[in-house]
């Protein structure tokens, strides 16, 4: 009994943590694509 609990705690844990990477990668690639719309912008502004 105690192993099984000990296995659903691990998946859990795995579970989270690939979550948590995700979610880290995703906001990081947010970040990239509004530094290059910033930089756009700016190209764009200067043009003007």
């Amino acid at each position: 009994m105690i192993n099984l609990y000990i296995l659903f705690l691990m998946k859990l844990f795995c579970g989270l943590s690939l979550y948590l990477y995700n979610y880290q990668k995703s906001v990081h690639a947010h970040i990239k694509q509004n530094d290059e719309m910033y930089e756009m912008i700016r190209e764009m502004y200067k043009k003007v």
